[in-house]
């Protein structure tokens, strides 16, 4: 059967149905569904004759899957229409308890997220990773994911949803920043996402990223580069410490305060002196000293341990711009 099936020949298939065959035998290592290996074929010919001969939609296999992960998985709107009709649930279609919407959104499947939301798809439900479709649409570098999220954002119950909180706290303009998605951080903005508050935390991510893209979108959006932490840490301390030098002169740039002091009292200058693993190693750390010297980074400021940035400079060439003028 399952020959007849992966060839969409309803025929042979109807035949073998119509001799006894049992529309919901399994087959493979996984344990796949006839209506599963029906759902990946393009017309969905088998499938429709499984249907009419009473397979069960959302028999699940080895792995959890359904035939209606096996329809998004193929960005297969008609067959996924068709499974929809036929009574497939929307949710838990995964091993990670997943929604159909929130697949759609992260594989940036249109068409798909369409249909979902016909069928009553809510864009504000967590799905079993504790996000929503915005959430996976938001975090998403797939093609077509932001196109997603202006449909979702058109199905928002109000203008505050575009804010929804994941289960860790996170929002989808957070989880934009996350992954670099540019696009969607515009997109969501201006839908009216918060990028004050707990918008600084989306700020931090670019920072730490040296996403200078995503940065001026949200300096465009209003976004204060003094923002900081629960640990009064800033952008500039978490871009001095990576080594992040193209963020930091951006936010040099727009007003950020070379001096500002954590709650331990380190300067964004400290960071950089005493960064030892960079993200964006050493000559970029070295980078990030020199703008923060020439901007007006105070080499004398004590932290709560009493140390200078010269005193916890990790790097030689570092100690040396310290002890000299930013010049070396």
């Amino acid at each position: 059967m399952r020959a007849a099936i992966e060839r969409d020949n309803e025929k042979t298939l109807e035949s073998l149905l119509a001799a006894g065959e049992d529309p919901n035998c399994v087959n493979g290592p996984s344990q796949w569904s006839a209506t599963q290996y029906a759902a990946a074929q393009k017309e969905g010919k088998c499938l429709d004759v499984l249907i009419r001969y009473g397979a069960d939609v959302n028999q699940r296999n080895k792995n959890d899957g359904t035939a209606l992960m096996t329809a998004l998985a193929e960005k297969n709107d008609r067959n996924l229409r068709r499974l929809l009709e036929a009574g497939a649930k929307q949710r838990g279609i995964a091993s990670n308890d997943a929604t159909a919407l929130s697949m759609a959104g992260f594989q940036g499947s249109v068409e798909c997220a369409r249909i979902l939301l016909e069928f009553g798809a809510d864009p504000m439900e967590l799905d079993g990773e504790g996000r929503t479709a915005l959430h996976a649409a938001a975090g998403s570098p797939s093609g077509g994911s932001t196109e997603v999220l202006r449909l979702l954002l058109a199905h928002l119950p109000n203008r505050e949803a575009v804010d929804v909180q994941n289960s860790t706290g996170r929002t989808p303009l957070e989880a934009a920043v996350v992954v670099g998605n540019a696009d969607a951080v515009e997109v969501l903005i201006a839908a009216g996402a918060n990028v004050a508050g707990e918008g600084s935390i989306a700020f931090s991510f670019a920072a730490l990223k040296n996403d200078v893209r995503v940065l001026n979108v949200l300096l465009a959006a209003g976004a204060d580069p003094n923002a900081h932490t629960a640990s009064l840490q800033t952008p500039l301390h978490l871009a001095a410490r990576e080594g992040a030098s193209d963020a930091l002169a951006v936010l040099l740039k727009a007003g950020a305060k070379p001096n500002a002091q954590d709650d331990t009292g380190d300067t964004p200058l400290h960071e950089a002196a005493e960064s030892r693993r960079p993200s964006f190693g050493k000559e970029a750390v070295i980078e990030c000293v020199k703008l923060l010297l020439k901007h007006g980074a105070d080499r004398t400021i004590k932290n709560k341990d009493g140390q200078t940035p010269l005193d916890v400079a990790y790097w030689l060439d570092v100690e040396m711009l310290l002890k000299d003028d930013g010049e070396a």
